[in-house]
């Protein structure tokens, strides 16, 4: 809680978002990358904010975006949380999880 925000902006990205989900529950906004699991896990600046880690312009737009728009960055923030939270209830992830077996079957 230090921060105004973390910027999660590896090349290759994560292989499952930990970061900006993480941050999300400690109330913390977050720049993740568009590569790795953060694009099938947010909506650029509806429930998270994404960017290219690799260009910075877009980078330092999203960042002064969030410092410039407290309010709105804030109801980015609390859509993620509730994204989230649907995405990884237990009846969203068992139903992903009899989708895969049931397409290998």
């Amino acid at each position: 809680l230090a921060s105004e925000f973390v910027f999660s902006l590896t090349q290759h990205g994560e292989a499952f978002g930990r970061v900006p989900f993480e941050a999300m529950f400690a109330e913390t906004k977050t720049i993740a990358p568009t590569v790795g699991a953060a694009p099938e896990l947010i909506i650029d600046m509806k429930t998270g904010v994404l960017s290219d880690p690799l260009n910075k312009d877009e980078v330092l737009h999203k960042a002064l975006y969030i410092l410039d728009n407290p309010e709105e960055s804030n109801k980015i923030l609390k859509c993620g949380q509730t994204h989230f939270k649907e995405l990884l209830s237990p009846k969203n992830v068992i139903h992903h999880v009899e989708k895969i077996y049931f397409s290998i079957l």
